[in-house]
């Protein structure tokens, strides 16, 4: 991504190397037995690629490629760990950055990667049966750990894939903009593109102008419309804080280091700027232009160090078609009919919500999906609701949310009536009188009733404080 490249990576490579020499061994499994964790390790090892082995960009999805420089940069993980008096390693994270381009010809090459991992190096215990609870990463590189995964559903289609692992796995393009392009992708290029580049999004919104949202990490947004790309934005969420905290962070697309036109980067002041480039100013915001396409670029003002001097600083750009620059804000949500929430409010006994083929069918039309983590994917159903959707094929949703909300700065009054829509209790004193078997743990209270859980979350533990969370697990 970026001036780097980041992919969370599965590397394949001969477990025979791994415990050569009596180098500290690579766990597949946890150990059974309390073992010792001598120290945890986050370093950085970078790699040049050998001339005669150069891999062109546009294939970066080459495994096997990086794999046999991993077998180098094992070998100095397994070296530091016996330089601690650890025979065992667990690693819980490999990070792969492609650091240097070298143009041959018109075409970019690959000559130099960056390896990032965290390893836990620890002393086991003798005769120890290993578990069946996988480690993050076994002995051949590979993310196994199964219970770490999420199983998502593609709408489209009614089978299960582990988006997640998937998109962590992906090797994303250079993060460098131009006035022809942005991380490789350009203004006209099929929509296709995107996810074939990209890899799989974070969140896909549809627009009310008839454009879909390609959200990857929090922070990086593709639109397209008519089947191609019409812009990329860099740090200019629609989403509001709360509505982007849902997102899983991106090791791929949320780190700043994107460059522009090879000398340009995040937090670079305004005059600085203007020195390097020729920058257009209309109003209050500052351009370049090209023969098709132009570069928005966004500041902020900043403090200095000390504090009484402050500065306009670069923190994210948009990349549109000369013609049409107008930013897309709106989200178009579905419409589906949710008397049956009201129900399942009302009468704690309903503890099924199965989706009409009409609303199935809405919801693959308009996804509006939300990959928010590990363990939830989330179908934004309007800005203060959400529907937790495990098994499409049976139209079964298994958790509802009511949230503040996810788009724009709502005013208290506003999310009191959607609460009062659907007869919840605004505060945490009617919250409790109305479900009396709660549990009060401060901020949050919790009920159960047969199948069906709440957890409501107030403003403070005070009696007084007002809702602004409710989950509902069916």
């Amino acid at each position: 991504m970026f001036k780097y490249l980041a992919i969370s990576c599965s590397l394949l490579y001969s477990s025979s190397t791994l415990a050569s020499n009596n180098l500290p061994q690579v766990l597949d499994y946890y150990p059974t037995c309390e073992y010792k964790n001598i120290s945890t390790k986050n370093n950085h090892y970078t790699v040049e690629i050998d001339k005669n082995e150069l891999l062109e960009i546009k294939y970066t999805d080459s495994t096997p490629f990086y794999s046999r420089y991993f077998e180098k940069v094992l070998k100095s993980i397994q070296q530091d760990a016996l330089s601690e008096g650890a025979d065992a390693i667990i690693i819980e994270r490999i990070t792969l950055r492609i650091i240097g381009v070298k143009k041959i010809k018109n075409n970019e090459y690959i000559d130099k990667i960056k390896f990032i991992t965290t390893t836990t190096n620890i002393i086991s215990c003798q005769n120890d049966i290993p578990s069946t609870t996988p480690t993050p990463y076994n002995s051949k590189g590979e993310n196994i750990a199964k219970d770490r995964e999420i199983h998502l559903t593609t709408l489209a289609k009614n089978d299960y894939i582990n988006i997640y692992k998937q998109a962590k796995n992906h090797l994303a393009p250079a993060a460098n903009v131009t006035l022809n392009s942005a991380y490789s992708l350009s203004n006209g290029k099929p929509e296709s593109s995107i996810n074939q580049l990209m890899g799989p999004e974070s969140v896909k919104l549809s627009m009310r102008d008839g454009s879909t949202a390609y959200v990857y990490g929090r922070t990086l947004w593709i639109y397209a419309k008519n089947s191609q790309i019409i812009r990329i934005d860099k740090n200019q969420s629609i989403l509001n804080k709360h509505g982007s905290n849902m997102i899983e962070p991106s090791d791929n697309y949320d780190q700043d280091n994107w460059i522009i036109d090879g000398k340009i980067q995040f937090k670079d002041k305004l005059a600085q700027i203007l020195s390097l480039e020729k920058i257009e100013q209309k109003g209050n915001e500052y351009h370049l232009d090209g023969k098709n396409n132009k570069l928005i670029l966004h500041f902020e003002t900043f403090s200095l160090n000390n504090r009484h001097e402050t500065a306009e600083m670069l923190t994210g750009f948009s990349f549109v078609p000369r013609k049409n620059s107008a930013k897309h804000t709106s989200i178009q949500f579905n419409e589906f009919d949710d008397n049956k929430i009201k129900q399942i409010i009302s009468n704690k006994n309903e503890d099924e919500f199965i989706l009409s083929h009409t609303q199935l069918a809405n919801i693959i039309k308009i996804p509006n999906q939300v990959d928010s983590s590990r363990n939830e994917q989330w179908v934004i159903a309007n800005e203060n609701i959400l529907l937790g959707i495990n098994d499409i094929e049976a139209r079964k949703v298994s958790k509802i949310r009511f949230t503040e909300s996810l788009t724009r700065n709502q005013n208290k009054d506003e999310f009191i009536k959607t609460l009062k829509n659907y007869n919840i209790p605004i505060t945490k004193s009617d919250f409790l009188s109305k479900n009396q078997e709660s549990e009060d743990n401060f901020e949050q209270v919790f009920y159960r009733k047969d199948n069906v859980s709440l957890t409501a979350t107030f403003e403070s533990e005070d009696m007084n404080a007002q809702l602004i969370d409710l989950l509902i697990e069916l």
